[in-house]
């Protein structure tokens, strides 16, 4: 599979929203929605957050944000905690491992931050998601499952970081 994993650009933002509209889909979510709206605005979201892109042979396949502590796109995140928001991945792309890169992409991201754990909250009818975390090595952490509106409930996951260290062999290279 050739896939390549990058922040987005100003250029990908429509792609991204598109193929998010695309997967979100069988949420049921109304075209206007608030919740729909605020999704389907990836240039937004980069600007207070890591908005990562799947491409696939060049063409934008998928997408994950990233919010790191301060960004006004945590919503459950505590200290040191970063927030997975936003996993979208085209219907015709799902069942590749495009998922699974860009979390993984995202716990790299975190931990050079030096974030000590990694959250998310997924809607109930989010099974793969769920799947694709639990195989991550996410837990459930039923305590935090919130419900931002009467119609939606969400179950929350976290994962556990270790903090990045630099090997002392490449040390010397980076860091003169």
């Amino acid at each position: 599979m050739n896939l390549h994993i990058t922040p987005c650009e100003p250029a990908d933002c429509d792609a991204i929203d598109h193929l998010t509209a695309l997967a979100y889909a069988p949420s049921g979510l109304a075209p206007d929605d608030p919740y729909f709206i605020e999704i389907l605005n990836a240039a937004q979201r980069a600007q207070q957050a890591l908005v990562l892109v799947a491409r696939q042979n060049g063409v934008p396949v998928g997408t994950l944000t990233c919010a790191l502590p301060g960004s006004s796109w945590q919503e459950i995140a505590r200290a040191h905690e970063a927030e997975l928001r936003i996993l979208a991945v085209a219907p015709e792309a799902q069942r590749r491992g495009i998922g699974s890169a860009l979390v993984r992409a995202s716990i790299e991201h975190a931990r050079h931050a030096g974030c000590t754990a990694l959250v998310l909250s997924s809607a109930a009818w989010m099974h793969a998601g769920h799947r694709l975390y639990e195989r991550l090595g996410f837990h459930h952490t039923p305590e935090r499952d919130w419900q931002p509106r009467a119609d939606v409930h969400l179950t929350t996951y976290r994962l556990e970081l270790t903090p990045f260290t630099l090997p002392d062999d490449l040390a010397p290279e980076l860091y003169p």
